[in-house]
């Protein structure tokens, strides 16, 4: 049984809601479902919009929004399915190593 689905309380065959998609991506900063292919398109446009209506809903509300990327990844599986992943990514960054921090001492 899928791992995700097992934690989400959704057995094989279940459903979630886009809603449901995008708490669980906000919660664990990345999330990945298995879904029929041609579902795939509806999935990654629901999940998005579903972010774009709480924005939209929090900047109304004078709630600060969220301002990361969804990052979406896709991979085929052989049996007529498609495995999507969301990932949160903050905007304007890159990844690095950790940083070297020099201490100046005084003279």
């Amino acid at each position: 049984m899928n791992e995700e689905l097992e934690e989400t309380g959704v057995s094989e065959g279940g459903e979630l809601t886009f809603a449901e998609i995008y708490q669980s991506i906000l919660e664990k900063g990345t999330f990945s479902i298995e879904v029929p292919t041609e579902y795939a398109a509806a999935a990654r446009l629901g999940v998005k919009n579903c972010k774009a209506y709480y924005n939209k809903k929090s900047r109304q509300a004078g709630i600060p929004t969220d301002e990361s990327v969804l990052k979406i990844s896709e991979s085929d599986l052989s049996d007529g399915f498609v495995r999507i992943t969301w990932a949160m990514k903050n905007r304007g960054t890159v990844p690095t190593r950790k940083p070297q921090i020099e201490i100046l001492e005084d003279e």
